[in-house]
């Protein structure tokens, strides 16, 4: 039961730090602290020339007692778009990380990713962001996790910083920024199913949000999708929470600001 906040920027520079609290019985937080780092360099096999690595970007998913980061990996020119993994034990300390490289895309980044959902088998889905085809791609939790690229599966529209989660059998992919600027965002909910192969059906737009933003957080807990924070259009750090409820069908009912700001 502990919190993880992975890595991301302080405004000027690349934070490497993944900081943990324990999570108390009554729901309070204990003291937060430095449990892991993402290495200090990447592999030879990721790039010509090691550069200082963080994550710019971190979409972060915890199954079995493993952390898996996905974002863009990189230094001064962001030049690896990647995953970092690693196990934690039961005191909440994350063992060494291991880099990844993403597959097909290598050295020379063409694009931001997208969200990540995790389902409760330890399936993952990382929504990638081209600028005209934004694949899907799937792997399982692990040590050494093979990215796969999901046939049938592309997103109805290209879109950065999106969200994304998994909840009752459909992925959401929720708001994002339609440039890779993001500077212009949209307020889009759509939906796909997971089959039981582990790929995903259509796309379908479901929904929408009560303003455009991207690069915000998101859960879901029992049939709750919960949108935290984020940023407008106007590149405005929103202090937010919007709430629907998913359907059984992958349809959503309208969201709602919840009175607790954050």
């Amino acid at each position: 039961r502990h919190l993880f906040l992975m890595c991301g920027t302080n405004g000027s520079a690349l934070q490497q730090s993944i900081m943990g609290a324990k999570v108390e019985a009554d729901g309070s937080l204990g003291q937060w602290s430095v449990v892991g780092t993402i290495p200090t360099t990447v592999a030879p096999d990721l790039s010509a020339t090691p550069v200082v690595l963080g994550a710019l970007t971190p979409f972060a998913a915890l199954h079995a007692n493993r952390l898996t980061v996905f974002g863009l990996l990189g230094g001064q020119s962001f030049s690896v778009c990647g995953t970092a993994t690693a196990a934690i034990d039961g005191s909440g300390i994350v063992g060494p990380v291991t880099v990844i490289r993403w597959p097909e895309d290598g050295a020379s980044l063409a694009s931001s990713p997208g969200g990540l959902a995790i389902t409760p088998g330890g399936v993952l889905y990382a929504l990638r962001s081209e600028s005209v085809t934004p694949p899907v791609y799937s792997t399982r939790v692990g040590p050494d996790p093979t990215w796969v690229r999901l046939p049938l599966s592309t997103q109805p529209d290209a879109a950065t910083y999106t969200s994304a989660v998994f909840c009752r059998g459909y992925i959401y992919r929720i708001g994002g920024g339609t440039s890779l600027a993001a500077a212009t965002g949209t307020d889009r909910v759509y939906s796909a199913r997971v089959e039981p192969s582990g790929g995903l059906g259509p796309w379908a737009l479901v929904g929408s949000l009560p303003i455009k933003m991207y690069k915000a957080a998101i859960v879901a807990y029992e049939d709750n999708i919960i949108v935290l924070g984020g940023q407008n259009t106007a590149g405005a750090n929103l202090a937010t929470m919007y709430v629907a409820k998913a359907q059984p069908n992958g349809g959503i009912t309208p969201f709602f600001a919840d009175e607790a700001a954050i």
